[in-house]
């Protein structure tokens, strides 16, 4: 305040004039409203006030924790603290001066934006489903608690955040090189950034993954697409049934497996890897292997429909069973089956065969089975011969002789007494002995194979001494 005082004398009764009067200033008042802003990009700050009476110009002088000292002088309402350190708390006196009294002081604190974290380090977790990376770092002052962001070249980020020296960033994504930067927080500063660190997250599990079964080998060739962030590649094969495993490894995109047992099934999977990081297995892939070759393999004929039923024993990664059956003749028949027995059709009397089993399944068939032979039943006879002579005690029988099949034949020859005569052959004729002249017999002639019977030729009735020529039968031969 400014006040005008001016002095007169009195003798009690009579007062002088008032002398000349002279202005007097008192001292500054203690500044109103005084505030500083901080401002975290520059780590500078702004110092304001409100104006008062007769103050002609302010000083601010900040010191910090560490002895740092900033001054600034304003004639008006604010000024600026400029080069304020980090992490640092100062102690800010502003001083309102008027030329005479320069002794009104306001103090407060502020403390500055903090400082950058510093020796970031960054550690892969490759063991880690999902891809983990630690980050650690030196403390900053002034920082009271870190966030920590990787930002891969494709733009996606992730973060966390602690009030220590380190975080694990989760669930990175794999085959990504990342920026790692770690900012100072603290209230009132959004955050300083350290300088970067890049760290490479383990490859991507390869993709497409293909296997060939090269059956003749006993082998399964392996391919997958190629992965830019890999320098090798690991296939490994588990026998669903034992567990054991079998492996391959390749820089480039196939590889192959060798020595496969038959009938089993397997699961495939690759990893891929890089320095001492590897993928996440790839998709399981099932695979069978090569069926092995039947066993207990045995067949029955059908003596009615001359077919053949065949049997035998499952073996595992079959899917299903082939018979063949080869004819003497070249006459071949086939059937199939996904089970144990299959029947082999239209197979015709009096023939000889030959058959054998396979397995197979999508990628191989096995080797064809150990091989059995059955005969179909004989075939009826088309015709024939009966020779008798006179003073002969022997009838010649023929007949015409399948052209393939090892048939035997019975002749039978009865006479009025009932007395039986015969004989059998596997060629195309045989002989009744002990025959009597001027007996009338009724010889027939039936074949027997593999436990089949033809059926009886019709009777025929002869007289000793008589010649009977070929005599035809309604019923027709295949042979």
């Amino acid at each position: 305040m400014n006040y005008s005082l001016a002095v007169s004398a009195t003798d009690g009764t009579c007062n002088t004039a008032p002398s000349q009067p002279v202005v007097l200033s008192t001292v500054p008042c203690k500044l109103q409203n005084v505030s500083a802003q901080l401002n975290c990009d520059t780590n500078s700050a702004v110092v304001s006030w409100e104006l008062s009476d007769n103050v002609t110009r302010h000083t601010v002088q900040a010191i910090g924790s560490d002895g740092h000292r900033i001054d600034c002088t304003s004639s008006d309402h604010s000024c600026t603290l400029a080069g304020m350190r980090c992490g640092q708390s100062y102690n800010i006196t502003v001083t309102a001066l008027d030329g005479a009294c320069d002794n009104s002081n306001t103090n407060l604190m502020l403390t500055s934006a903090p400082c950058a974290p510093s020796n970031v380090q960054t550690s892969l977790h490759c063991n880690i489903s999902g891809g983990v990376v630690s980050v650690s770092w030196v403390q900053a002052n002034g920082a009271e608690f870190y966030m920590a962001v990787a930002v891969s070249n494709d733009g996606h980020s992730y973060s966390c955040n602690t009030t220590t020296a380190s975080c694990d960033l989760q669930e990175l994504q794999c085959g990504q090189i990342y920026n790692v930067s770690v900012y100072s927080l603290a209230h009132g500063c959004g955050g300083v950034k350290s300088t970067m660190s890049q760290v490479q997250t383990a490859p991507c599990p390869p993709q497409n993954v293909s296997a060939i079964v090269q059956c003749d080998s006993e082998s399964v060739l392996v391919s997958w697409n190629p992965a830019v962030d890999a320098s090798l590649f690991i296939v490994e094969l588990e026998s669903e049934s034992t567990g054991a495993i079998s492996s391959c490894n390749s820089t480039n995109t196939q590889c192959s497996i060798t020595h496969l047992p038959c009938g089993e099934r397997f699961n495939l999977s690759v990893v891929a890897l890089r320095g001492g990081c590897q993928s996440q297995p790839s998709s399981d892939l099932s695979i069978a292997s090569a069926p092995c070759i039947p066993q207990g393999v045995n067949g029955t004929v059908d003596c009615v429909t001359n077919s053949a039923w065949v049997s035998w024993d499952v073996v595992n990664a079959a899917e299903s069973y082939t018979v063949l059956a080869v004819g003497e003749d070249g006459h071949n028949s086939t059937c199939s089956s996904s089970n144990s027995t299959c029947n082999v059709p239209d197979l015709g009397c009096g023939r000889s065969f030959t058959f054998h089993v396979t397995a197979s399944n999508a990628a191989c068939v096995s080797p064809p089975s150990s091989s059995f032979q059955l005969e179909t039943a004989p075939c009826a006879l088309s015709s024939i011969v009966v020779v008798a002579e006179c003073h002969s005690s022997v009838i010649m029988v023929q007949w015409q002789k399948a052209r393939s099949g090892n048939s035997l034949y019975f002749a039978t020859a009865e006479d009025q007494d009932l007395s039986i005569l015969s004989c059998n052959s596997s060629a195309s004729s045989c002989n009744l002995t002990n025959v009597h002249c001027d007996k009338e017999y009724t010889i027939i002639v039936a074949a027997s194979a593999n436990k089949c019977s033809s059926l009886r030729s019709p009777p025929y009735k002869i007289r000793t001494g008589t010649i009977i020529n070929i005599m035809p039968f309604p019923s027709r031969i295949d042979v």
